[in-house]
């Protein structure tokens, strides 16, 4: 049965024969949802694009910021540095024509300093110091309260009235282990009648110090001068007087080994010398076991001790090393490292005061050998010590006997004036007097008083001048019967 015709849709139900056609609704309807699925996609992939575009424009515009911003961080880094130079070069214009403006020192560190140097009688360095704030030092009531102070102290000063009067004393190392050392082997007694103990020495910078004395250096007491060698002038306190310290043989021999005597000095974090000690088992400590480190403290605690920064002088050799490094290439335990180990601490020594002397390289006495002998010997300590401990014109005589058994150095002398031509002009050989000083025209020569058990035992009576030998004494030491 057909279905009604639709008078209203003629156009739309009938197809060209007039008869309504149900398959060109069907096609249509299905063309028009293929259309809106067309479109849809192409919806899908526009919005896709766009955000793909979006994000590459991101991406782009984050590189070019990225870039952007490494530029911009080296123009600023290259402005600094070229404003920094610019400042500097101101500065240093400015300074080198007088007109840059100095930073300020400290005032308390400014003052401390120069009480340091005040406290060793080097009262014009103190001065400077002070002045060393600048221009308008004056201004300031705690800087020109400290100058008025370093003139009167200088002012109070009284010329030490003859330098042939001053005492040298000598010591060799010194024991730390007494029990090690005073053991009743073989070298024992060696021990006992050459080195004085730690705890002895110390005593004796004691009784040194309430008796008035005071360090000098050998340089201190007389200098060559274009008129030949002349006293120098020495200003102490009143009731002070000078005295020179020295130690010889400071190169730690091997051979001490294991007898209770130090091994080598080193240089602390501190910046001060301590000595190295092992012990029995290997196992190794760091304190004031020798001469050194004990009268660095010492000093640092009586800074009046020292005159204008006086320490001892160190006379060393070179066959078994120096200052307990192995620095002779031919010698037992030489390390290559140990020679630039011993000039640092040689340097160090330097800069604190104390003065190097050549103790000859093999411990030779030059008194007993030939004129041959005493050259390779001492050219050999020029070779191999003088790079470590810097030149030196101070010999201290191995084994204490002088070239000369009495009188002046004469220029026939030929050992004398192959020592001149090495820089010599201060000799010190070993002399039990209270004080010995000779000066010829073109040398210094001082006797030291070296100073052993067989002193302190037998010659207690030379050494009143320096301490009661019945206070000094250690306890540890083996019983002797004479103490004279």
């Amino acid at each position: 049965m057909s279905e009604p015709f639709d008078e209203n849709n003629k156009g739309e139900n009938l197809n060209n024969t007039g008869i309504y056609d149900f398959d060109d609704k069907y096609k249509e309807t299905k063309y028009n949802d293929d259309i809106a699925g067309i479109l849809k996609t192409a919806n899908r992939e526009s919005e896709r694009s766009r955000a793909l575009a979006a994000q590459r424009r991101k991406a782009r515009k984050k590189r070019i910021i990225t870039r952007l911003s490494i530029v911009i961080v080296a123009f600023l880094l290259v402005l600094t540095l070229v404003i920094t130079g610019i400042v500097a070069a101101v500065r240093g214009i400015a300074g080198l024509f007088g007109g840059g403006k100095k930073d300020k020192p400290d005032i308390a560190q400014l003052v401390s300093s120069a009480d340091l140097a005040a406290a060793g009688y080097d009262y014009d360095k103190a001065i400077d110091i002070i002045q060393s704030y600048g221009e308008k030092y004056e201004k300031k009531k705690e800087l020109k309260a400290a100058i008025l102070k370093y003139e009167d102290g200088k002012a109070k000063l009284v010329k030490f009235e003859d330098n042939t009067k001053i005492p040298h004393i000598s010591f060799r190392t010194l024991v730390y282990d007494t029990s090690k050392a005073f053991d009743k082997d073989e070298s024992a007694d060696k021990y006992d009648r050459n080195m004085v103990t730690v705890t002895e020495f110390s005593k004796m910078l004691d009784s040194l110090y309430s008796r008035g004395y005071v360090l000098v250096d050998l340089n201190d007491i007389a200098k060559s001068s274009s008129d030949g060698f002349e006293f120098c002038d020495i200003y102490l306190p009143e009731g002070k007087k000078p005295l020179v310290l020295s130690q010889e043989d400071v190169s730690y021999y091997t051979s001490l080994k294991g007898d209770g005597f130090a091994s080598k000095i080193v240089i602390g974090e501190d910046g001060l010398p301590a000595c190295e000690y092992t012990d029995e088992n290997g196992t190794v400590t760091t304190g004031a076991f020798d001469l050194v480190p004990i009268l660095e403290s010492f000093i640092n605690k009586h800074p009046d001790f020292s005159y204008q920064g006086a320490r001892a002088t160190l006379a060393v050799t070179g066959y078994d090393g120096v200052l307990g490094y192995r620095t002779n290439p031919n010698g037992e335990g030489y390390q290559e490292g140990d020679i630039e180990k011993a000039k640092t601490v040689a340097n160090r020594l330097k800069e604190l005061g104390y003065t190097f002397a050549s103790n000859s390289w093999a411990y030779t006495s030059y008194a007993n050998n030939s004129l041959e002998r005493l050259k390779t010997d001492t050219d050999r300590w020029e070779t191999e010590v003088e790079p470590i401990v810097g030149s030196t014109n101070i010999l201290i005589y191995a084994g204490g006997t002088d070239i000369v058994k009495s009188g002046e150095y004469k220029e026939d002398n030929e050992k004398f004036k192959y020592l001149k031509t090495k820089g010599f002009n201060i000799f010190c050989p070993a002399n039990s007097n209270q004080s010995s000083v000779t000066m010829g025209n073109d040398y210094l020569r001082q006797g030291r008083r070296v100073i052993g058990g067989n002193e302190l035992y037998y010659s207690a009576d030379k050494l009143e001048d320096l301490f009661d030998v019945s206070k000094i004494l250690d306890i540890t030491r083996p019983v002797k019967n004479t103490v004279s």
